[in-house]
């Protein structure tokens, strides 16, 4: 191989010790559709989703972290695309959607007040895709800490970070965003802006075109 990429600072050195010397190995910027996933007057529906289903989702600590949620503001709704295991608590306002289109999925970004992502522990920076998408409609994010996350989620000015597996700080992190909603605007409007300037699809490609080769495409 004449190179390599991979999407978050965190993984450059785990691929550079796979590959070995003589290979070199850059971070690519992962960026979304700006013009699809456009940006959206701020709601405060005190409605929170989240979407995806790669393998290191933590669609347990998502649910128990909507029951939280649903306990503490009797205003909020929660929404999902992961399975739900336990179907008590709050069904008619903790809601799991499966499968649905790119359009319902930028219809619910809309209606929301916060996008959030659980994760396992991963390398591959599980939720980025999601995270952006929020950003990108002007939503704040709170999402799993994980290695290279921080990348796309700046903690306390696009979003919350928290510990795997910590249900309550991760509904805390959302009710906090619900019981402020200037704070919850200002942070989704500074993600809209990273966006704009670094994770759209138009940087992705004239990044990925300096990696291989190509110079910079204008």
């Amino acid at each position: 191989m004449d190179g390599f990429w991979c999407l978050s600072s965190a993984q450059v050195e785990a691929c550079e010790e796979l590959l070995g010397p003589g290979i070199p190995v850059s971070y690519l910027r992962f960026g979304v559709d700006d013009k699809f996933f456009g940006p959206e007057e701020y709601s405060d529906s005190a409605v929170l989703v989240s979407f995806g289903n790669d393998r290191d989702r933590d669609w347990e600590t998502y649910w128990s972290a909507a029951e939280v949620i649903a306990r503490s503001r009797r205003s909020a709704r929660v929404v999902g695309q992961g399975r739900r295991r336990d179907q008590s608590g709050s069904p008619d306002r903790v809601l799991s959607l499966g499968r649905i289109t790119h359009a319902d999925v930028r219809d619910w970004y809309r209606q929301s007040a916060v996008v959030g992502v659980a994760t396992r522990p991963n390398l591959h920076a599980s939720g980025m895709t999601v995270a952006l998408e929020g950003m990108a409609t002007g939503r704040p994010v709170v999402i799993t800490r994980t290695p290279g996350i921080e990348d796309y989620v700046v903690d306390g000015v696009t979003g919350r970070l928290v510990d795997p597996g910590d249900h309550v700080a991760f509904a805390e992190a959302v009710i906090d965003y619900m019981n402020d909603p200037d704070l919850a605007r200002c942070h989704g409007e500074n993600g809209r802006r990273r966006v704009s300037e670094h994770f759209n699809t138009r940087s992705m490609c004239m990044r990925l075109a300096e990696i291989v080769g190509f110079g910079v495409v204008s």
